[in-house]
């Protein structure tokens, strides 16, 4: 089953992203829930099963003067005890009828480097690579961030 997260769910997804790598604190990822979760240009979908989470995807409308809008992937996990059951799929699928309900019709995902495993899942979605990329960040004064 695929559902809109909740606040309840934010310790779940907290415990998914340390199965990612990603070190995020609880009370972030509760506050990134509640500030999504209202937010009609993004939304966060769970997969369940016996209603225990089992993946979740972030997808959000982004817009770009040179490229237009388009819906973004911007996190997608699978429990490793549950990967290889078709839950990727199902998410990224249900992300793309969301873009489409948002009157979207181009989904991107950007993925690292590393990630080789991820790079095979998506182009067997039918993704195309379309562009490499490097990022950089610069910590700005004022509040702690998280990753």
């Amino acid at each position: 089953m695929i559902r809109e997260a909740g606040i309840d769910d934010a310790p779940l997804l907290t415990s998914l992203c340390s199965q990612f790598g990603y070190t995020v604190s609880p009370l972030s990822v509760l506050e990134s829930v509640g500030r999504i979760s209202p937010d009609r240009q993004q939304v966060i979908l769970v997969s369940t099963k016996a209603q225990r989470i089992t993946g979740w995807v972030h997808v959000f409308i982004s817009e770009r003067i040179e490229s237009g809008r388009f819906a973004e992937i911007g996190g997608l996990v699978v429990d490793e005890d549950c990967r290889g059951q078709g839950i990727g799929r199902s998410l990224v699928e249900h992300a793309g009828r969301w873009a489409i309900g948002q009157g979207l019709t181009r989904l991107r995902v950007r993925c690292a480097e590393h990630r080789t495993v991820a790079h095979e899942f998506y182009q067997q979605l039918g993704m195309t690579c379309t562009k490499s990329q490097q990022v950089f960040d610069l910590q700005l004064p004022g509040q702690e961030t998280a990753q």
